[in-house]
């Protein structure tokens, strides 16, 4: 091999090394972006199960509050009957005193 072929071989070598460092730095670059994608993915994903668990919290508290009605709808029925009843007593009397 002549002087002029290890040169020309070498010149190749670091055109080719040239090339790979700008390939290397777009490939670092892209892990920075995909690091930082995977970061805002993990903050909205924690995010959305807080949300979820907010939802839980509420779901558990409206069934607290749907068994807490179905137990007060029976004795407003009664209460609302009485009054209907002393109502109709009393419209009665009145009606009775006036003939």
């Amino acid at each position: 091999m002549a002087i002029d072929d290890i040169a020309e071989r070498m010149a190749r070598m670091e055109a080719l090394m040239t090339g790979m460092q700008g390939e290397m730095s777009a490939m670092r670059e892209a892990i920075v972006r995909l690091v930082r994608i995977e970061e805002q993915h993990a903050a909205t994903q924690d995010a959305v199960r807080r949300a979820f668990e907010r939802l839980d919290r509420l779901d558990e508290r409206l069934d607290a509050l749907d068994e807490t009605v179905a137990g007060i709808k029976g004795p407003l029925m009664w209460l609302a009957g009485i009054a209907a009843s002393v109502v109709a007593s009393l419209v009665s009397l009145f009606i009775g005193a006036r003939l």
